[in-house]
C-alpha cells in the first residue's frame, strides 16, 4: 500500500504537502493504462487520487489538518447520502447519517462527503455543504458485494453525531467555483 500511496496516490497532492502537483486530465491516460490490467485500481487511481485536489479547496488549517501527518494521508469520498442529518452548532455542524459508495474507505484517513443543514422540522435548509471528516468519526458497514470493480472497497459509512468545524465545511457553490 505504500507504494501504491506514494506513486499513484500523490499525483493530484499539492507538492506542498508531498505531491506531484500534477495537472488535471492526467487522471484519464493513467486510468486508460491501469485499467487494462485492473479497473479496480485504475479507479482508485483516478477517482479516488482526484480527492486531494478536493481536500485542498479548503482553508489552509484544514489542509494542515489533513496532511500534517505526511504526505500519505488517503482522502475517500463517499457520494450518495441516506438518511442524512446536518445540524448547524457554534463553530460547526453535527452529522448523522449513512454515505454509500465511499471508494477506498478501507484506507482512508479522512473522508469527503456532503449534506445540507436542516431546520428544527429536518428539511433541508440553505446550501449544500462538502465537509471533510477524520477516519476516528465513522464505522465502515461492508455493503460492497460485488464481482466487478471489487477491490475498489466501495463500502457504506456511518456516522453517529461527529462534529465538523467551519473550517472542514465548504459551500457546494465555493468548493466548485
Amino acid at each position: 500500500l505504500g507504494l501504491y500511496r506514494e506513486h499513484l496516490l500523490r499525483h493530484f497532492q499539492p507538492e506542498l504537502y508531498g505531491g506531484d502537483g500534477a495537472p488535471w486530465g492526467i487522471q484519464f491516460d493513467l486510468g486508460r493504462i491501469l485499467a487494462q490490467a485492473c479497473p479496480s485500481t485504475a479507479w482508485i487511481a483516478t477517482v479516488v487520487a482526484a480527492n486531494n485536489s478536493y481536500a485542498c479547496r479548503f482553508s489552509r488549517s484544514a489542509q494542515e489538518e489533513i496532511y500534517g501527518d505526511g504526505p500519505d494521508t488517503l482522502v475517500a469520498n463517499a457520494s450518495v447520502q441516506k438518511d442524512v442529518c446536518v445540524k448547524a452548532e457554534k463553530g460547526g455542524f453535527r452529522l448523522s447519517g449513512r454515505w454509500k459508495f465511499a471508494s477506498g474507505i478501507d484506507h482512508a484517513d479522512w473522508v469527503l462527503i456532503s449534506g445540507t443543514v436542516s431546520r428544527e422540522n429536518d428539511q433541508p435548509s440553505g446550501p449544500p455543504q462538502f465537509m471533510l471528516i477524520p477516519a476516528r468519526d465513522w464505522v465502515i458497514e461492508d455493503t460492497w458485494y460485488v464481482s466487478g470493480m471489487r477491490g475498489t472497497g466501495s463500502k457504506d459509512i456511518l456516522v453517529e453525531g461527529a462534529f465538523v468545524p467551519t473550517d472542514r465545511a465548504l459551500p457546494m457553490a465555493d468548493f466548485f467555483g
